[in-house]
């Protein structure tokens, strides 16, 4: 249900965004999160990250996204062991892209990623795209919640 719901929620907030504004509003980070809990979808803690913060170092690189953030999903537990000195927010991601092409080549680029004959190398994310925002949600929901 998560899926489903988050990305309805989604597609519906950069409908009201960017449809029903005399101008075009920029789609921000804060903004999908804030819609996301509004629609009392399981969503906790969030960490939006910065050029100096953001893991792949890509964050405002040409061709890759101008913002990102990690959110938690309540009913998951946040608890993760493999990487114990940092807290990762299970559950899933935002990225946000200057334009609609560059996040279509991110979404094909980890679309390939989740391969299933990667085996452990493997991404793991359902990953949903419109326009220029790609939402990854992650595999520890079951499918059953997902859809």
């Amino acid at each position: 249900m998560i899926t489903k719901r988050i990305f309805t929620s989604f597609v519906l907030s950069l409908a009201l965004i960017t449809g029903c504004a005399p101008e075009k509003e920029q789609v921000t980070i804060d903004g999908m999160t804030k819609a996301f809990k509004d629609a009392k979808l399981p969503i906790g803690d969030v960490e939006s990250f910065s050029k100096d913060t953001d893991p792949n170092e890509q964050l405002g690189k040409p061709g890759y996204y101008s913002a990102k953030a990690d959110f938690a999903d309540n009913r998951l537990d946040q608890i993760n062991e493999e990487y114990t000195e940092e807290k990762d927010l299970i559950g899933g991601k935002i990225e946000l892209f200057e334009n609609g092409v560059d996040a279509k080549k991110r979404y094909n680029y980890l679309k390939r990623l989740n391969d299933p004959e990667l085996g452990p190398l493997a991404l793991d994310e359902f990953l949903y795209l419109h326009d220029n925002v790609l939402l990854r949600i992650t595999y520890d929901l079951s499918e059953e919640q997902a859809q």
